[in-house]
């Protein structure tokens, strides 16, 4: 009887370590990297208000790759009594002179593609549901500064201003 129970403990740890691997590769290969980066402390936190209407804003990723700086950014509903859309601008173009980074007392305004268009969201609105559910990921594109600057602070309209984030290298 003893040399069954070591062969099934001995099986019954190989399936739990085949079944650890599994789950980790799924994580990685269906939801990609930002799942693992979803799971972790934003990088800085703030409010963004329009009126009475309000959110939480995280800061999810700020990734400097080939002289782009990308910023990530996700509204959370902050008032469960509240129904209805936020508008935090109307167009990129509106936006342009209101969504910028500072770093070392320089402004990096978003990017523009080859026809002059910011590369910010064109508008960016959030809905928000019964309860005060509510949830919008915003993104942008900005000119990267020099390697030596290691965070940015970013500035949104109708938020505070997001200080102190640290920037990754990729």
């Amino acid at each position: 009887m003893t040399r069954a129970k070591s062969v099934l403990r001995d099986i019954g740890s190989r399936v739990a370590s085949s079944l650890a691997a599994v789950a980790v590769l799924a994580t990685l290969s269906l939801d990609g990297p930002t799942a693992v980066r979803a799971q972790t402390s934003p990088l800085a936190t703030g409010e963004a208000a329009d009126g009475s209407k309000w959110a939480k804003v995280e800061v999810l990723s700020a990734d400097r790759e080939d002289g782009v700086l990308t910023v990530s950014v996700r509204f959370l509903a902050g008032d469960d009594s509240f129904r209805g859309k936020i508008d935090f601008y109307k167009s990129a173009e509106a936006g342009y002179e209101t969504v910028y980074l500072v770093a070392q007392d320089k402004k990096y305004f978003a990017l523009k593609d080859a026809e002059g268009t910011p590369l910010i969201p064109e508008t960016f609105e959030m809905f928000i549901a019964a309860g005060g559910r509510g949830r919008a990921v915003w993104s942008g594109k900005f000119p990267a500064p020099p390697p030596e600057v290691k965070q940015v602070s970013l500035t949104l309209p109708f938020t505070t201003t997001l200080r102190g984030i640290p920037i990754t290298d990729r």
